[in-house]
């Protein structure tokens, strides 16, 4: 699992510095949100569950796909 998360790191890295060039973000607060997020998907919901509580079917369709997919998680 570090080692899953340190390439996300990097390719994450990357595209948040060319977002720096572009619109000037800060890219470590990009890579903290952008990994929080992931992780939060990895676990087996969907970000958007936080914010707005109508997503629950829709977030519980994705868990669903998603553990059929990769068994081997839970």
């Amino acid at each position: 699992m570090m080692l899953y998360e340190r390439k996300l790191f990097y390719i994450l890295m990357n595209k948040s510095i060319n977002l720096m060039k572009k619109k000037r973000l800060n890219y470590l607060f990009g890579a903290y949100v952008w990994l929080r997020r992931e992780r939060k998907w990895m676990e087996g919901y969907k970000y958007g569950y936080y914010i707005k509580k109508k997503n629950e079917y829709f977030s519980g369709h994705l868990n669903e796909l998603f553990y059929s997919l990769f068994p081997s998680i839970q």
